[in-house]
């Protein structure tokens, strides 16, 4: 089976890379899948069971998912690609006050996170976080995502890097994502911008982007000096190749893969309600329904990997295997590219900035998150953005009407 996803991959390279299209999230959710199918083209993947790390040959059944999830994305593209309006329409950004907003509430966040914690969030490993997260710091890290896309968009660079001060706090407290949320938005972006182009013609970009995912995929092992202190021991570790072998080996996509594995060749089931993460769309759901969200990590870890201590975070791709298996897994990826089509064409609206992040999420973190973490995240998100855009509206219609009533006297 590792020659079938070999050949689908290859030609679905060879399509994005050589058909002059915009970038858009069908093309993000590609090259995102290769850095989160990694283990897949090797053959092989790792994960750490405490001290150990254990090696595992990727099963048929497992090549069969992945087939079918890259499969369905590329289908869904050429079938988009076909249709001849497909960028009629291009949204000109405006500029507003939606970024500065944002960066003032997460300086806010950022200020009542220390006056509550102190340092103490410096200097506790991440598993000990996890029991202590404070409200504020899950602000800070929406306002400063949507700050930063919003800044860069406006080309306010002095501003991005204020608000991207505050999302390294936030990687030097342990957590990567919003940093890497608005990586990739960016990267997004600046593509997206190019208009219709053949990718291969950007190369220059294309190693860059390379070497970037390369320094993502083993800024895990950074962390632990970067917050702890770069002892004697640390910095002989890193001058040696082996330090980066191991990188790669226990980053995040072997993991991930290793679930999905693990769940195909025990036939690992779990019961229809998982799909009850779709009530998490509904604001205050919890208290209207008396919703108690468990997530399907609390489902598998303990069964499957029994001695991990760790969070082993999700694989959506398995979670759709234990729902409902090849089927559950056509579906999904169908209706996942669908949805990232629906993205490209919100665009062109007045929310530009939401959906680049929203999207970006989609495209890119879906493969690590299962359903309810990622229904969960992307509504926290845009329910900040929307009350800061209401507030903006609010604050342009006094303004307005300020500078009116003066005009008139």
């Amino acid at each position: 089976m590792i020659f079938l996803f070999y050949i689908i991959e290859f030609l679905s390279l060879l399509y994005f890379i050589l058909k002059k299209r915009k970038f858009d999230f069908l093309s993000l959710a590609y090259f995102s899948q290769i850095v989160y199918f990694i283990p897949a083209f090797l053959g092989v993947t790792y994960y750490m069971n405490n001290k150990y790390l254990v090696e595992e040959s990727i099963s048929d059944k497992t090549y069969i998912v992945l087939c079918i999830f890259v499969f369905c994305l590329i289908f869904i593209t050429i079938i988009t690609d076909l249709m001849k309006n497909r960028y009629i329409f291009y949204y000109q950004y405006q500029k507003n006050m939606i970024g500065e907003i944002s960066l003032i509430v997460s300086i806010i966040s950022l200020f009542l996170i220390f006056e509550k914690n102190g340092l103490i969030l410096f200097k506790l490993e991440k598993k000990y976080l996890m029991n202590m997260i404070p409200q504020s710091l899950l602000i800070m890290e929406i306002t400063a995502i949507i700050s930063s896309v919003v800044f860069y968009l406006e080309k306010k660079y002095k501003l991005l890097i204020i608000s991207l001060t505050i999302l390294s706090i936030d990687l030097f407290i342990g957590f990567r994502y919003s940093l890497i949320t608005v990586i990739i938005s960016i990267i997004f972006i600046y593509l997206n911008n190019k208009g219709e182009i053949r990718l291969i013609n950007l190369w220059k970009e294309g190693i860059f982007l390379i070497l970037l995912a390369f320094i993502l995929l083993i800024s895990k092992e950074f962390m632990y000096g970067l917050k702890f202190g770069f002892s004697n021991d640390f910095v002989n570790k890193i001058i040696n190749i082996d330090f980066y072998l191991n990188s790669i080996k226990h980053s995040e996509p072997f993991t991930i893969m290793s679930i999905l594995n693990e769940v195909v060749i025990h036939n690992f089931e779990v019961p229809l309600t998982q799909l009850n993460a779709f009530i998490k769309i509904i604001p205050f759901s919890k208290s209207l329904f008396n919703y108690i969200s468990i997530s399907y990590n609390d489902k598998f870890q303990k069964i499957l990997f029994p001695n991990i201590s760790y969070g082993m975070a999700n694989n959506i791709l398995a979670q759709m295997w234990s729902l409902g298996g090849y089927i559950a897994v056509v579906l999904f990826s169908l209706l996942n590219a669908i949805f990232l089509v629906l993205g490209n064409k919100l665009l062109n609206s007045k929310i530009h900035a939401v959906v680049v992040i929203i999207f970006s999420l989609q495209a890119f973190y879906i493969f690590r998150n299962d359903l309810l973490y990622q229904i969960t995240l992307e509504k926290k998100i845009l329910l900040i953005y929307f009350i800061i855009f209401l507030n903006y509206i609010i604050f342009k219609s006094i303004k307005n009407k300020f500078i009116k009533n003066k005009g008139f006297k």
